[in-house]
């Protein structure tokens, strides 16, 4: 008879006698606990797969009761969409493809329709006050919506309402420049109104940022103008170059830019008048410009843009380098007799800018020396801000703005944002340049502007500037206080001569590095070659260097770090073998 346990089971003795088996009771016991206890695992992960299927049963309902829920909200403007007449309406064009079966069957799913599903709808139907009404209501909840503010701007004019419908798509411009279709419907608001220039202007801007818009040319040529790029590349200052429309894109900004961060209004020149009158010191600042043939209008433009500065302080310093036009001499003298604050003196024979601004400087008794050149344009707050940072930091040396270029339209673009004062980068390139602002006593210290530097002169100035100086010394002002003057037809002397300049900026930076003693050799910056690389030489006694490398258990880690080093170190010891052949 077989043995059986307490269960009724057949006893592990008896199961091995069954078997044949000689085997030890224990081990046969232990062996049928661990075949009970593998079923039991089985057992466990089959219920745990039972349970994680429930659980994604359950995440594939809301998820499908979620895109009911998407597919509702879309219901009304579909169904709108197809009901509209002919040409009408946001997905009228789809919906005639694949027919109009399918806004019955998104009528299914019940949900309230949002306000602006609620606008659209009213505006497809021509319900156009209703509409406006609609649309507002979604932009005094959400005002950062440039498309509703388009929408807005229809509904607005389609109700008469040109003015509010202009302010509409100049809000929606604002938020979003680089859309072309918002400057096309500002156009036509604008044409509506009988201001055809400014409409002529922003149909231009349409085709600039999408020259595929039939219809911004349609209404230029409307308007009577049939070369809409060339009055595109003027109003937009290209200067006769050929724009990308990255090249657009960026103008257009930066013009977005200037109109919010850049424009003065009177209460803000009412405010900087009362700062002016409570500075603890307001020190008298020499604009020093040197003069030769320039054009009557630049000549002008730069002499008014000194006399509109807020802050009075003032003295323009100008020098005539021997011009051969005659109303160089008029115009000097005219801008003198008007405003004591004008000083100019003629010399007789041209010695260029260096000596010309050399001769400049003698007429100048001011504590401090602004550098113009004869045909840009000084902000408007230029020296306020200087006088600001003075009065902030009264032991600075040389104080140094932003800049961007202006034409002849008064359109700015390429700004330049500088960096605080970084010596390093000031020997690849003249990051200082305009405006720039010095103390006159140090400028009279380092011996005023070197002749033979033509080109280069200012670079050369401050770095022996920089030289006599110290860092903390040299004041960054993040605001554009200068722009430069751009116009194909009369190019400034470093566009004329880059060459020219470029060994006269190298030769400043060669001289600067054997003054301070720092072994270097330069050469063109890669990828930007009238700029300057600096290449410093090593040491003779070349210093120990250690490599720390913070590691723990990982061996194969360590091993590729020091291959790394001593496959560099051998690559560059080859190298300089390699040079002392």
């Amino acid at each position: 008879m077989i043995s059986q346990d307490e269960r009724g089971r057949p006893s592990a003795s008896a199961q091995a006698e069954t078997a044949g088996l000689r085997v030890n009771p224990a081990q046969a016991e232990q062996g049928m606990a661990d075949g009970f206890a593998a079923a039991d695992e089985l057992l466990t992960e089959r219920r745990a797969h039972a349970r994680a299927e429930r659980e994604l049963k359950d995440k594939l309902a809301a998820a499908r009761e979620a895109g009911r829920a998407v597919l509702a909200s879309l219901r009304d403007q579909t169904v709108a969409a197809a009901e509209a007449p002919r040409g009408r309406g946001w997905l009228a064009p789809m919906l005639r493809r694949i027919g109009s079966r399918t806004a019955g069957q998104l009528q299914r799913f019940g949900r309230k329709p949002s306000v602006i599903t609620l606008a659209d709808r009213a505006q497809s139907t021509g319900q156009w006050q209703r509409a406006a009404r609609l649309y507002r209501t979604a932009l005094d909840r959400n005002p950062l919506n440039p498309p509703i503010w388009v929408q807005y701007g229809h509904a607005l004019k389609e109700t008469g309402k040109l003015a509010q419908a202009e302010a509409a798509y100049r809000r929606a411009i604002s938020d979003e420049p680089t859309v072309a279709d918002s400057h096309l419907q500002l156009g036509h608001v604008l044409k509506r109104q009988g201001r055809i220039e400014e409409a002529h202007a922003a149909y231009l801007r349409c085709f600039a940022l999408d020259p595929s818009t039939p219809d911004a040319l349609h209404e230029l040529e409307g308007l009577g103008w049939s070369q809409a790029p060339a009055e595109l590349h003027g109003m937009l200052g290209s200067d006769g170059v050929q724009l990308s429309a990255r090249d657009v894109a960026e103008r257009l900004r930066y013009e977005h830019w200037v109109a919010q961060y850049d424009t003065l209004h009177d209460a803000d020149r009412a405010a900087i008048r009362a700062h002016i009158a409570e500075l603890a010191k307001r020190p008298l600042i020499s604009v020093v410009v040197p003069v030769y043939n320039t054009e009557e209008q630049y000549l002008r433009e730069m002499i008014e843009s000194v006399l509109q500065q807020l802050y009075p302080h003032w003295e323009l310093c100008l020098a005539d380098d021997a011009s051969t036009k005659p109303h160089i001499q008029r115009v000097l003298r005219e801008f003198s007799t008007l405003d004591s604050r004008i000083k100019f003196v003629s010399r007789e024979t041209n010695g260029h800018i260096a000596a010309t601004t050399n001769t400049a400087l003698d007429l100048a008794v001011g504590e401090f020396v602004a550098l113009l050149d004869h045909d840009d344009l000084l902000s408007e707050t230029a020296l306020y801000e200087i006088a600001v940072e003075l009065d902030a930091h009264p032991d600075a040396d040389v104080i140094y703005s932003d800049s961007d270029s202006i034409d002849d339209a008064g359109c700015r673009s390429e700004p330049y944002f500088k960096t605080d004062w970084n010596p390093e980068l000031m020997l690849g390139y003249n990051i200082v340049n305009h405006l720039g602002v010095y103390r006159r006593a140090l400028v009279e210290e380092v011996g005023r502007l070197r002749v033979g530097f033509e080109g280069g002169q200012d670079y050369d100035l401050m770095l022996r500037a920089a030289e006599a100086s110290a860092p903390s010394r040299i004041r960054h002002i993040p605001a554009v206080l200068y722009h430069w003057r751009r116009n194909a037809s009369s190019p400034s002397f470093s566009e004329a001569s880059m060459e020219r300049c470029v060994v006269a900026a190298r030769r400043a930076v060669r001289q600067h590095l054997e003054r301070t003693g720092v072994q270097a050799h330069i050469e063109p910056a890669p990828g930007a070659p009238i700029w300057t690389r600096v290449i410093y030489l090593l040491p003779r006694e070349r210093p120990l260097v250690s490599i720390i490398v913070p590691t723990r258990d990982r061996s194969d880690f360590l091993v590729r770090c020091a291959d790394g080093v001593l496959s560099a170190h051998r690559l560059r010891a080859a190298g300089a073998g390699d040079r002392r052949q």
